[in-house]
Parts: structure tokens; sequence; C-alpha cells
């Protein structure tokens, strides 16, 4: 019996893309909202893949690892504020 040879769907390049809460963390807003966008037509180049969006990173002015230390760095600085108060 002669097998047929079927192509291998492309992978995907992840490395290109956000998922909805990758984004949604970069954005400062929930997943549920970059999904609302997405579907919106907010990013035109967000592919959909099964039932997840991935949006491309060109379409954000800051990485996802550039977010989690603007977070970190806005957390210290609460917390130095909070136990020192702010002064004049």
């Amino acid at each position: 019996m002669i097998q047929e040879h079927i192509p291998m769907r492309e992978e995907e390049d992840y490395t290109k893309s956000y998922t909805t809460l990758e984004a949604a963390e970069i954005v400062g807003v929930s997943d549920q909202t970059i999904r609302r966008w997405s579907e919106k037509g907010k990013y035109p180049d967000a592919v959909k893949t099964g039932g997840c969006w991935r949006i491309p990173k060109k379409y954000f002015k800051i990485s996802l690892e550039e977010a989690r230390k603007r977070k970190a760095f806005e957390q210290h600085l609460n917390e130095f504020n909070a136990q020192y108060g702010e002064e004049t």
C-alpha cells in the first residue's frame, strides 16, 4: 500500500506575537478586552489559532519584559511611599 505524503501544517512562530494574557499585561487591561479588540480589528494582523488569539509584537511600544520591570518598579515605589510618605 502506498501512503500519500500529507504536508504538515506550517508551524506558528510564537516568538513574534503575544497571547491575549501577555498583551493585557503590557497594556494594563484585561485579557477579555484584548480579545474584544482583536475581534473588532484593532490588531489587523492578529490571528486566532484554535480558541486563542496571537497578537503581533509590532503593535506594542514596550516588550512584556519591560512591562514587568515597570510594574515591579511601580510596586516598589508605592511601597516606599506608603512607608515613608511623599515629601514635597
